[in-house]
This record gives structure tokens, C-alpha cells and sequence, in this order.
């Protein structure tokens, strides 16, 4: 099955945590990217979206980039609560940036709701308090995994025993 650039990117990244990802097949109805097992038995969800950056010779607007993280949450949890609307096992979020400056100081301040610079609040943000605020609650865990190939972890601790299981799986890995 064709993958695009960022669900390889994500498989190639999972792949460094030993787990076993497999392509889930185009239906009439959007579903999430992959099925991911691990040799401990954990199953969990995983839904991918590229965030692209406006290019190196433009700068980064928060507003345009928060509206799109605030959108591609919006739409992975339709996509995740197709097939496991009961939260029956993990749901895992993965942003695969094509900007290095889109982040883990980018989506931590999405998840603030503020712009942070040296302590300094530059500005509230809304997007996180608005229609995606309940699509929040869909993901037990939300990867972005940056141009240089290395993830940033947000749990939501939603299902404790959910947050066991990945923290387990994803721990630090040995340089």
C-alpha cells in the first residue's frame, strides 16, 4: 500500500520503538492510518497529519498554524472515533513537522493556550478553548515529530491504564 511522506515518516519513527505498524486499507469512510502492536502486547490507533510551514522565506504565523493543528485534531478524531468510538484502546495522535521551526515549543504552546518567549507571555492563543477542546479528550497521546526526526510526547492521561501502557512503550531511546 502507497504511504505518503509523513506516514513513512511515522512509521520509520514508531520503528525505532520496535513496534509493529501496519497500513489500514482506503474505505468509503475515513479511518485512522495505521494499527501498531508492540512484542509487550500493547495495540493502540494511530492517526497521522503533516503540518507544513509557509517556507523558509516566510515567517510563521501562529494564528495559521495553531488553526491548523486546531483542524487536523478536529478531523483525526472523527477519523479515530469511526472505528473506536468507545475508546477501547489507545488513540495516538502523530504531527509530523516539515518546518523546523513547527516544534514541541509549538504545540506545547498550542496545548497552553499561549505564546511563550523567555518566561514572557507574547499572547493568548483561543484556538485550544474552541470546537477542538472536546476532541482533546479523544487521544490518549499526541506525537509531533520534528524535521530532525526526534518525537515530543503530550499524554492526556485520559485512560490511566492507556497512559501505563504507552509511557512504557515509549520511553527515552539510548543514543
Amino acid at each position: 500500500m502507497r504511504m505518503s511522506e509523513s506516514e513513512s515518516r511515522a512509521v520509520e519513527f514508531l520503528g525505532k520503538y520496535g513496534l509493529c505498524v501496519q497500513k489500514q486499507p482506503n474505505r468509503e469512510f475515513k479511518t485512522p492510518d495505521f494499527h501498531v502492536d508492540s512484542t509487550a502486547g500493547t495495540y493502540f490507533l494511530a492517526e497521522v497529519k503533516a503540518i507544513q510551514g509557509p517556507g523558509e522565506d516566510r515567517p510563521v504565523i501562529f494564528d495559521t498554524l495553531f488553526n491548523t493543528i486546531s483542524s487536523d485534531i478536529h478531523t483525526a478524531a472523527k477519523q479515530i472515533k469511526s472505528v473506536n468510538s468507545k475508546h477501547l484502546v489507545p488513540n495516538v495522535l502523530l504531527l509530523i513537522s516539515g518546518d523546523l521551526r513547527i516544534n514541541r515549543l509549538s504545540l506545547l504552546d498550542f496545548f497552553r493556550g499561549v505564546i511563550v518567549i523567555e518566561d514572557q507571555v507574547l499572547r493568548r492563543v483561543s484556538q485550544v478553548n474552541g470546537r477542538v477542546r472536546p476532541d482533546l479528550h479523544v487521544f490518549d497521546l499526541f506525537v509531533i515529530v520534528e524535521t530532525c526526526g526526534e518525537g515530543a510526547f503530550f499524554y492526556t492521561k485520559e485512560v490511566p491504564e492507556f497512559f501505563a501502557s504507552l509511557t512504557r512503550l515509549f520511553q527515552p531511546l539510548a543514543s
